[in-house]
């Protein structure tokens, strides 16, 4: 008897030290790496079920960093499940956040802002700063996303200075890269280029990739609207080849999707095409239905550019069933724009008028 406890007590020993690896793993986006030292910690909890939460929503961690939402959300919803059972409130703020970090990539913007908002009020309650900031700054991402931008700079700011007080470098560098968006998003580029190039270094500093390939992709976006398309591309290829090594399947959907924005700037449509074609395609294999439609209503613009209007409709078309299966009020606004635009061009032109545009509104 005594043996087998001791046997148990090893076992749980040895599974928070693959705990820890599992995670450190995580945090270099050795995501494959990770889920197998994770599996091994939580077959050797023996029955500690702070060990077995941890390990179970590092794993949910795993499948959200590769965008598979539906699997994160599941390991989220068990993890939070036992923390409630054993009484950890901060394991259940930890998991109400990630939890809230799902609906928002998902599109359900008000879900995750209830989940934010009810974690946010935990880390407080336990005087957590670093997960007060975490949940500060996705509060932020609400709002940036929803266009109020003011309660999304204020928002960003405090978190930045939670993040720096408490020594958060990585915390640090993902606010400053959403300043750097903010700015980005109101035509202030080269604002946005300092707040990037800042973050970049913290990134590669603390050797997160992660964070280096999407502030690399951001410069990419500035030099593209700066008419840089040349050294767009150039960071475009750069990041690219970060998010496959790292195995970021929508990093390299949205690098992919740039690239072949490059390409309809400089007029290579068949270049652009074959571009928008392979993003499109990882984006349905990961199940990005936003990703889907942007690639779809950017084959549309192709198309419109090309005069081949009625490949260009069926893609508009198609970007409003998107819009309308996932219910997102806003893009779909857009892509009617898109319709009534092509409309007034086939008028202006003289090839006719495209019919029932008020009927597929609706």
């Amino acid at each position: 008897m005594e043996h087998e406890e001791a046997g148990r007590l090893e076992g749980r020993a040895r599974g928070w030290v693959l705990l820890r690896k599992g995670q450190l793993h995580i945090f270099y986006d050795e995501y494959r790496a990770a889920k197998a030292v994770l599996e091994d910690a939580l077959e050797s909890a023996g029955g500690d079920r702070q060990l077995e939460a941890n390990c179970i929503h590092a794993l949910g961690d795993i499948h959200y960093m590769l965008s598979e939402y539906g699997a994160a959300r599941k390991q989220y919803e068990e993890a939070l499940r036992i923390c409630r059972e054993i009484g950890d409130r901060l394991g259940e703020a930890n998991c109400l956040w990630a939890l809230g970090s799902v609906h928002y990539m998902l599109d359900e913007y008000m879900g995750a802002r209830a989940q934010y908002e009810e974690a946010l009020s935990i880390y407080r309650a336990l005087g957590a700063r670093m997960g007060e900031a975490n949940c500060i700054q996705a509060l932020g991402d609400v709002h940036y996303i929803l266009g109020e931008h003011g309660a999304a700079w204020g928002r960003y700011e405090e978190a930045l200075g939670i993040y720096r007080a408490v020594g958060d470098r990585l915390g640090e560098a993902n606010c400053i890269r959403r300043l750097g968006n903010m700015n980005y998003a109101l035509g202030e580029l080269e604002s946005a280029r300092r707040w990037y190039k800042e973050a970049l270094g913290i990134y590669r500093a603390i050797g997160n990739r992660l964070g280096e390939a999407n502030c690399t992709l951001a410069l990419g976006n500035v030099l593209l609207s700066l008419g840089e398309h040349e050294a767009a591309r150039e960071r475009y290829e750069i990041a690219l080849g970060i998010y496959r090594a790292i195995g970021d399947r929508l990093g390299e959907a949205n690098c992919i999707l740039l690239l072949g924005n490059v390409f309809l700037r400089l007029w290579e449509y068949e270049a652009a095409q074959k571009q928008y074609e392979e993003a499109l395609n990882i984006y349905r294999a990961i199940g990005d239905r936003l990703g889907e439609a942007n690639c779809v209503l950017s084959l549309g613009d192709m198309f419109l550019l090309m005069k081949k209007y009625e490949a260009a409709r069926e893609q508009y078309e198609r970007v409003l069933d998107i819009y309308r299966a996932t219910g997102n009020r806003l893009k779909k606004a857009k892509g009617i724009q898109s319709l009534e635009n092509m409309s007034l061009l086939l008028r202006g032109s003289g090839l006719g008028q495209v019919p029932s545009l008020s009927k597929s509104a609706e």
